[in-house]
């Protein structure tokens, strides 16, 4: 998950479907899943915080998959001052 590369022992890129961080993003806002709407939404958010392009995206048998970087998500969270949220 996204939130794994923020540890100190992750990997520095990871494969991320898009299904599983809009239902990541859906606990956290405590949304409800009808009110989340598709997870194509996803892609046009990566896009406009700069952590995905074109050629970090993949389709998997299971939906589209991103490649998340490290050093990306740590830039976007110190940019718009967030903090880690921890479940």
């Amino acid at each position: 998950m996204a939130l794994d590369l923020l540890t100190r022992d992750a990997e520095e890129q990871v494969w991320i479907k898009a299904s599983d961080l809009r239902e990541k993003v859906r606990d956290l806002l405590g949304y409800s899943e009808d009110r989340m709407g598709a997870a194509l939404w996803i892609e046009h958010i990566l896009k406009r915080l700069q952590l995905t392009d074109r050629n970090c995206r993949k389709t998997d048998s299971g939906g589209q998959m991103y490649l998340m970087e490290r050093a990306k998500i740590l830039d976007m969270m110190e940019r718009y001052e967030v903090e880690c949220v921890e479940n």
